[in-house]
């Protein structure tokens, strides 16, 4: 039992990272709305609930709380900005999706994902700290 707990939790872990890895490419927001990057952090949350589910409660988590709260910063953060970049980039089209298409979407989400990257990074130094 308690090695498929760890099993749990070291896929939850990775999960989140592979969130986070796929939230800081800049993906086109192809249907608008219903991007699925827009849903990363909904799904890396769902994997840190998992994997509170799998821990312990005696188990001192001590650098894997840090990374994970880093990693959770920057999911929410990221998708917070991407959320506002789509609605931005939405009005400015006027609602057309084929002018939605031409808009610099990438360039947008490549720069808000490194400077927030930058600062989750900051983030964890400091909590590991």
């Amino acid at each position: 039992m308690n090695l498929m707990r760890e099993a749990v939790q070291a896929v939850c872990i990775w999960s989140m990272v592979l969130c986070g890895a796929l939230s800081l490419w800049p993906f086109r927001f192809a249907r608008r709305w219903k991007s699925w990057n827009l849903y990363l952090p909904v799904a890396g949350l769902l994997f840190y609930g998992l994997y509170e589910m799998a821990l312990p409660a005696e188990v001192d988590v001590g650098i894997h709380m840090a990374v994970i709260l880093s990693l959770q910063f920057l999911l929410w953060l990221n998708g917070m900005a991407k959320v506002a970049i789509l609605a931005h980039l939405q009005a400015k089209s006027g609602g057309s999706r084929r002018r939605l298409r031409r808009q610099p979407q990438r360039l947008l989400q490549l720069v808000a994902a490194m400077v927030l990257a930058v600062a989750c990074t900051g983030g964890f130094w400091f909590l590991w700290k």
